[in-house]
């Protein structure tokens, strides 16, 4: 079980949250049924480490930290406070109070405070946090992009000779797979939290209905059954809702190419598997975190056009 931190004592007062529970950040969905009052608010003295991708609240900074006040419903204040546990380690944070101006007047509010956040963390302290700042989201994608139009852009060959530029090219695809893959793991830590089982999050990013519309507007065609290497007793096919995708392109994740005609049979499905995941997965993050474009902009002004979808710039052959 993940070690999880339990609800602060003080579940009658608000919160001042300055991570991924911020509005327009990630883990915010979780608790937005429970929030009646949202406040910009600032503290006088502490600063942010960034650890892991997370930040850290560091009482002796002395930049500031600029945040949001949450106020939850009455009688909604411990349900409120569970979902932010879900998504805060015990190894990273614990709770604390501190003094702000609440709607005006002082008041004593709630703030997870990073624990020995001078530990394993950045040597500098910033006063604000975004998930849209992660360099694996802003700069990772790019460079999967660029690999995918490098490696992708042709048909996978169905047979052929067993050569050393077919496996130049395999694993050209297989590294920007898994670079990939280390993205979406970055989104799902800040979204569902990082204690959370990696594997749990990937099948809740699945079932998220969100993310199954974006697979769907990514043009993702339904496929036939997908076994994993890991359990060959377990299949399953992308169906017409999106449902299924994340199990088939887990599974493309494990694949270990063998010589012969399995090897182009491997390198179809890695092809089809990096397209369709980098696509849903950019519109997803293009609707939640909308700044990325800015970045994306920056690095891959040519990919605009498309809206940096790998689909529009490859060959359709086997992607349908």
């Amino acid at each position: 079980m993940p070690d999880l931190l339990a609800p602060p004592p003080r579940l009658d007062l608000p919160m001042f949250t300055y991570g991924p529970d911020k509005p327009d950040q990630p883990a915010y969905e979780q608790l937005a049924g429970y929030v009646v009052h949202t406040e910009v608010a600032t503290t006088v003295g502490g600063g942010l480490r960034v650890r892991d991708g997370l930040p850290l609240f560091d009482p002796d900074g002395t930049v500031g930290v600029r945040g949001v006040l949450l106020t939850f419903a009455v009688g909604r204040e411990k349900d409120a406070y569970t979902a932010i546990c879900s998504v805060a380690p015990r190894q990273h944070y614990r709770w604390d109070m501190t003094e702000m101006r609440v709607d005006g007047r002082p008041g004593r509010v709630n703030l997870l405070r990073g624990r020995h956040p001078d530990r394993g963390s950045s040597d500098e302290w910033f006063t604000t946090w975004s998930a849209g700042d992660d360099p694996l989201l802003r700069f990772g994608l790019c460079t999967v992009r660029r690999a995918a139009v490098d490696h992708a852009t042709a048909p996978f060959p169905t047979t052929g000779v067993d050569e050393t530029g077919m496996w130049d090219r395999f694993y050209g695809l297989q590294s920007a797979y898994l670079l990939l893959w280390s993205a979406v793991e970055r989104f799902t830590a800040l979204t569902f939290g990082p204690a959370q089982p990696a594997l749990d999050r990937t099948w809740r990013l699945g079932d998220d209905p969100e993310f199954r519309e974006c697979v769907v507007a990514a043009g993702v065609a339904p496929s036939a059954k997908t076994a994993d290497s890991r359990d060959p007793t377990r299949a399953r096919r992308i169906r017409e809702d999106g449902a299924g995708a994340m199990f088939s392109w887990d599974a493309a994740r494990h694949l270990v190419a063998h010589p012969g005609r399995t090897a182009f049979a491997d390198g179809v499905v890695v092809r089809r598997a990096l397209i369709d995941l980098h696509d849903a997965f950019r519109l997803l993050l293009s609707r939640r975190l909308p700044a990325l474009a800015g970045t994306w902009r920056a690095v891959d002004p040519a990919g605009e056009a498309d809206g940096w979808l790998l689909r529009p710039v490859v060959a359709s052959e086997a992607l349908s």
